[in-house]
């Protein structure tokens, strides 16, 4: 059976019943300690940088969407990197090359729920946009999240949790665990990360602080005027 295929993240932003527009997760957690951030300050610096940012963004999508596609059983799914230039296409082989070798070996034989679904927590004021939600070998529901970043961080697990929250919340799924694909782009080798129970408790409970802590320095700022903020609504 083929997965429920979301929309993925809607052009005006997430929005809830009343209107009013919400964080996303990658947004709550680019003000704490985001790991890329001192990249991104350099890459402003010049045009060059910004090129490689660039060129780091059309590969991620384009591999997302080969991926979704891959899993939802479309005719072509190589079909979102046939648009790359050569450079760029390269990069995004190696990268669906390694996510192709996990789906192989594990993916495959896992029940796929939900593709690019987009979740909004009412209660806690928040939204995202989950890459995958699915049933393993061993009966465990997990939120899936791929990734064509240089290195796995601890930010990706809390991605993971929040979408888990909210897919309780929204659609009343239970969330037993989560798994970090990264599909490496110069070795074509995935890494895979699935944490222990201890440690996926344990990530829960750290994004639920890091989004109070949010929504605290948010009333804050706003309570003080101190001008706009880049939130990424």
């Amino acid at each position: 059976m083929l997965p429920r295929r979301g929309g993925g993240r809607p052009k005006g932003g997430y929005r809830d019943t009343t209107g009013r527009v919400l964080p996303s997760v990658t947004t709550i957690l680019r003000r704490w300690g985001d790991p890329e951030a001192l990249i991104r300050w350099a890459m402003r610096m010049g045009q060059e940088a910004a090129s490689v940012r660039d060129r780091s963004a059309a590969v991620g999508h384009a591999v997302h969407d080969a991926i979704e596609a891959t899993v939802c059983g479309d005719d072509d799914p190589l079909a979102p990197l046939a648009d790359l230039s050569e450079g760029l296409r390269e990069e995004a082989d190696m990268a669906y090359h390694a996510w192709s070798t996990w789906w192989t070996d594990t993916g495959s034989r896992w029940a796929w729920e939900l593709v690019e679904l987009p979740l909004i927590h009412e209660a806690r004021g928040y939204a995202g946009t989950v890459d995958a939600v699915a049933i393993d070998e061993h009966g465990a529901r997990l939120v899936v999240d791929w990734k064509t970043s240089k290195r796995t961080y601890t930010t990706h697990l809390y991605q993971c949790a929040a979408y888990a929250d909210a897919l309780e919340a929204q659609e009343g799924l239970e969330v037993d665990g989560c798994c970090v694909v990264r599909a490496d782009k110069a070795s074509g080798v995935p890494e895979v990360h699935t944490p222990p129970d201890a440690v996926w408790d344990a990530t829960r409970s750290a994004w639920r602080r890091l989004l109070w802590l949010y929504q605290v320095d948010q009333r804050i700022h706003d309570a003080l005027g101190l001008g706009r903020r880049d939130d990424g609504r």
